[in-house]
C-alpha cells in the first residue's frame, strides 16, 4: 500500500481516519458498540502515520544519516505523545471530550489542508 500511495498520501489517508473518528466521538453517544467500531480506524491512523513517516524520513535522509533520522523521528512521536496525552487528559478536565474531540477533529483538518496544498505546491514549483 505504502508503495502505491506513497508517503505523502498514506499520511493524508491516516489524517481522514483520525478525522473520521473524532468526528463520530463528537456525533455518537457513549455507546458501547459504535464507540468500539470507532476505534477500529485508530489501527489505520497509526499503521498509515507510523509507515509514512518512517518511509518519508528514509527518503529524505542520507544514506549515512537515516538511522540517526530514525531516531530522531523515534523521539519527536514519543515526545509529541507524551506531551499530547499530559495536555489532552488537562483539556479534557475543562472542556470535556466531546469538545475535545471536535478541537482534535479541526486541528487535524487544518494539519492535513497545510500538508496538501504544500504538496501541491511543491509539485507544480518542481515540474
Amino acid at each position: 500500500m505504502l508503495e502505491h500511495l506513497g508517503p505523502g498520501r498514506m499520511l493524508v489517508l491516516a489524517c481522514v481516519a483520525f478525522i473520521f473518528r473524532t468526528i463520530g466521538y463528537v456525533i455518537v453517544p457513549a455507546m458501547g458498540p459504535v464507540v468500539f467500531a470507532l476505534d477500529l480506524f485508530h489501527g489505520i491512523t497509526y499503521a498509515c502515520s507510523q509507515a509514512a513517516s518512517v518511509a518519508y524520513v528514509a527518503q529524505i535522509m542520507p544514506d549515512s544519516y537515516e538511522a540517526s533520522g530514525q531516531g530522531l523521528l523515534l523521539l519527536i512521536r514519543g515526545m509529541g505523545g507524551t506531551i499530547g496525552l499530559i495536555l489532552g487528559g488537562i483539556a479534557q478536565e475543562f472542556v470535556g471530550a466531546r469538545i475535545l474531540y471536535a478541537a482534535l477533529g479541526i486541528i487535524i483538518t487544518c494539519g492535513m489542508s497545510t500538508l496538501i496544498i504544500v504538496s501541491l505546491l511543491f509539485l507544480e514549483h518542481a515540474q
